[in-house]
């Protein structure tokens, strides 16, 4: 065999080599992201386990202790908020549908799809039954690695909304709209929508608070809902504080009866409560000019500089 020859072999048998190893490594790498994924997603439904079983210590376990949700509550606080959502509803029952798993080194991100159903534990006075609650969420969970193991940092949820019925209220269709995301400072509205029972009228109320712990309880000014129309709207200006909101609407169907002496009487017979999230976008406050004065040393301006002059 002549050199030229045993070059070319040596160079195909190299580029075979180099071929072999890139496979293999894009393996190990596609078994290890697949690994993380899985570790990942057995946090989620850890979560939800232990949610079910009411186990808080388990569930704390889960969260790392720098953890910050997208309101802005600590983990002792949410952790308090599920121990007060437990004893509302004891019967509550968790689900989730991971929707996707992305793997970035030692971060993970993971969306879900989430619903929770409940019966109250106490027994109202008004309509004289227990409430009946359904609850629907998409969320975002943030996640990162602490050596071998995954805890939960942070989360961000797009949409929720409650829906809380008693009595009457369970067998009517009553729906609530509000916009999932407003700009601070921006003016929205939320509006009430039913077909109210003959026989029957509807009052409602409709308020707004910012989602925060402990949660802050507006005062409610019940209006008439429109026997015709069936709807009561209600304009709201977002905060500018930069909290998302919680956009609650009640509604009380009432029926016309008689006492025991014939005097015409009014009773509540059904209660609904929803709940919107409506998250709050800040305004940005960057300033171009003063970011470039203080960062011009690690900046390739690119013609910036120029474009700078001339703001000025």
């Amino acid at each position: 065999m002549n050199k030229s020859s045993f070059k070319t072999c040596f160079s195909l048998l190299m580029a075979i080599l180099t071929l072999f190893i890139f496979i293999n490594t894009s393996n190990a790498l596609s078994k290890s992201e697949m690994e993380s994924q899985e570790k990942v997603s057995k946090i989620i439904n850890d979560l939800i386990d232990a949610s079910n079983k009411h186990e808080i210590e388990a569930i704390a376990s889960l969260y790392s202790n720098d953890y910050l949700s997208g309101d802005s509550l600590n983990k002792d606080q949410i952790l308090e908020l599920i121990k007060e959502t437990w004893e509302t509803y004891p019967d509550i029952k968790y689900s989730t549908d991971i929707k996707a798993v992305r793997i970035s080194d030692n971060w993970a991100t993971v969306e879900t799809h989430d619903e929770s159903r409940a019966i109250t534990g106490k027994i109202s006075e008004i309509t004289s039954d227990k409430g009946d609650l359904v609850s629907n969420s998409h969320t975002i969970v943030y996640m990162r690695r602490f050596g071998k193991e995954w805890k939960i940092v942070g989360d961000f949820t797009f949409f929720e909304r409650a829906i809380l019925k008693f009595g009457t209220a369970k067998e009517l269709d009553i729906s609530f709209s509000a916009p999932e995301q407003v700009k601070a400072g921006e003016m929205y509205s939320g509006k009430i929508n039913m077909e109210v029972p003959v026989g029957t009228f509807a009052v409602g109320s409709i308020t707004k608070e910012p989602i925060v712990y402990p949660n802050l309880k507006p005062k409610e000014k019940f209006r008439t809902i429109n026997q015709s129309l069936g709807n009561l709207e209600r304009v709201f200006e977002s905060n500018e504080s930069n909290n998302n909101e919680l956009v609650t609407a009640t509604v009380g169907i009432t029926e016309l009866t008689e006492d025991n002496q014939a005097r015409p009487t009014v009773r509540l017979k059904g209660i609904c409560i929803i709940g919107n999230r409506v998250n709050v976008i800040p305004h940005s406050t960057f300033d171009k000019k003063e970011f470039i004065m203080t960062n011009k040393e690690n900046l390739d301006l690119n013609g910036e500089d120029d474009t700078f002059k001339e703001d000025e």
